[in-house]
């Protein structure tokens, strides 16, 4: 492979062309090729703890980065109103922290009790040091000396963090073609074999990067790579977004409200804050939804009008094949998840990182492109079981939309049935998890705060105190240990205005 074309840009091309760079010889020739006419998406500003390993891989700083694109700490993400069950209304999912697995192992042990029929408290913000920081609106970055360093995820511009990602693949080396494609030309031995630009130029590489977004034109239009929808189980297919002004004290949470047909985020950045009310368009229009978002975070219909909501189509689902002829799909192109726990970047990341991993292996077969694909799918797979369950969990009966969700349960994957039946049948779920390959993004312990967090137990009348044989954890000295130590670490908005001096 001599040279590489990767087309298209925003969050997902960008990132793609940083570690393409980063990790393959120099030899390779590297291009990008992303009009400046097209807008891009943009859907979520959030990530998972996964996007700090790509800035330390490519050698950035937080206080390089963070200041220009408006971006904030995030230590999880506040659930609201996806149950009706007594105490479990309002839940943490929190990252897991490295000092956590003590009290997460007696929040394991109490489900059990729980499950069991026994009175314990199981609300996950209660076993996660996290959730305490969060709560206190502190930074996860400690003292120097304080040995203890929650997981952490970040919130950010989504466009500005794409404009960072540009300037820096360019200053190392990246070559920016900013053309618009209109034609592409096969070949069926090896795939693509040329990109017509709107000038008729051709444009010709050993390989090609799909980063087009939805339309996939490389993988799905001209190769024809059949897609396979989660509609059947995740119903949401569209968004409306707006912004308002930032907030202060400055949160290090993402926020989840669930609505009528869909769920809302709140996403605090340094320079706005960031809503959105993802839904189901067979439930609800999109003037339907503005208008409900709108009373959600208390805007009148003039109000409304003046922030200029924007409406966003989803395409929920993912390829049969990622890596097909001499083409691999990235982002958009290759799937999408709604957002709800803010995968699309990680899912990306990995991907491109299981590529050069092939690459550099001399892994380039036939077969070496099935197991890529098939690792790819199980990936995007795991990650819609999960999703899927904070639906098939709910206990809202305030509109049809959560009801035919609750429902969806008879088209949940086997492996997630399995799940859910181990756990109904108070079983330890980590083994079924590891049998059924469900922990490629999510641990156990995941697994344990969503479904404690929304109250999923068949009994909640007639509960008996724990037997004396089976004593329930004293959950009263994880409080105090938790305070002890946030005790340590500084506001969050501090943190970030030492970034911004540095």
């Amino acid at each position: 492979m001599k040279k590489l074309i990767v087309l298209g840009g925003g969050t997902a091309g960008w990132m793609a062309v940083s570690l393409l760079r980063a990790r393959l010889p120099k030899s390779i020739d590297i291009s990008i090729i992303d009009s400046s006419t097209l807008p891009s998406i943009g859907v979520g500003e959030g990530s998972t703890p996964i996007l700090k390993t790509l800035f330390d891989n490519l050698g950035v700083s937080e206080s390089e980065w963070m200041p220009k694109c408006n971006a904030t700490y995030k230590l999880g993400i506040q659930f609201e109103h996806w149950s009706i069950h007594p105490g479990y209304q309002s839940y943490f999912n929190p990252f897991y922290s490295p000092f956590d697995p003590d009290h997460a192992k007696a929040l394991v042990y109490h489900s059990r009790l729980r499950r069991g029929g026994y009175q314990v408290d199981c609300l996950p913000d209660k076993y996660c040091f996290s959730a305490y920081l969060a709560k206190k609106q502190l930074s996860p970055l400690p003292p120097i000396n304080f040995p203890f360093e929650p997981l952490y995820g970040y919130h950010f511009d989504a466009s500005l963090l794409a404009k960072f990602l540009m300037e820096r693949a360019k200053r190392e080396g990246v070559t920016h073609v900013d053309v618009q494609i209109e034609r592409v030309l096969t070949c069926e031995q090896r795939g693509i074999e040329s990109l017509i630009d709107s000038q008729g130029n051709p444009h010709q590489a050993d390989f090609y990067v799909d980063c087009s977004g939805f339309q996939s034109m490389l993988l799905q239009q001209a190769l024809n790579v059949p897609f396979q929808s989660y509609e059947d189980v995740l119903f949401n297919d569209a968004a409306v977004t707006l912004s308002l002004p930032a907030m202060a004290p400055m949160p290090c949470q993402t926020v989840s409200t669930a609505l009528s047909c869909g769920w809302a985020w709140q996403i605090p950045l340094q320079s706005r804050t960031g809503v959105g009310y993802v839904y189901s368009s067979r439930h609800l229009n999109a003037d339907q939804a503005a208008a409900e978002l709108a009373a959600h975070v208390g805007l009148n219909d003039q109000q409304l009008q003046e922030v200029k909501p924007k409406s966003v189509a989803m395409k929920v689902g993912r390829v049969e094949k990622h890596w097909h002829k001499n083409v691999l799909a990235i982002g958009l192109s290759q799937g999408f998840i709604e957002p709800l726990e803010a995968t699309g970047l990680a899912l990306t990341q990995q991907a491109v990182n299981r590529f050069i991993d092939y690459l550099k292996q001399g892994r380039l077969g036939e077969q070496d492109k099935d197991d890529y694909n098939r690792q790819t799918n199980a990936s995007f797979d795991s990650v819609k079981d999960f999703i899927h369950t904070h639906y098939l969990t709910n206990s809202r009966n305030d509109s049809d939309y959560w009801q035919q969700a609750r429902a969806s349960i008879s088209k949940a994957s086997p492996k997630l049935q399995a799940v859910l039946e181990a756990w109904n049948n108070n079983q330890d779920i980590e083994p079924i998890l590891n049998q059924q390959d469900m922990t490629r993004f999510y641990s156990a312990n995941s697994w344990h705060y969503l479904l404690c967090g929304v109250g999923f137990f068949s009994q909640f009348n007639e509960l008996q105190p724990p037997p004396a044989q089976a004593a329930a954890v004293d959950i009263s000295r994880f409080e105090r240990f938790f305070n002890r130590c946030a005790m340590n670490y500084p506001p969050h908005q501090q943190t970030l205005q030492t970034l911004e001096q540095q």
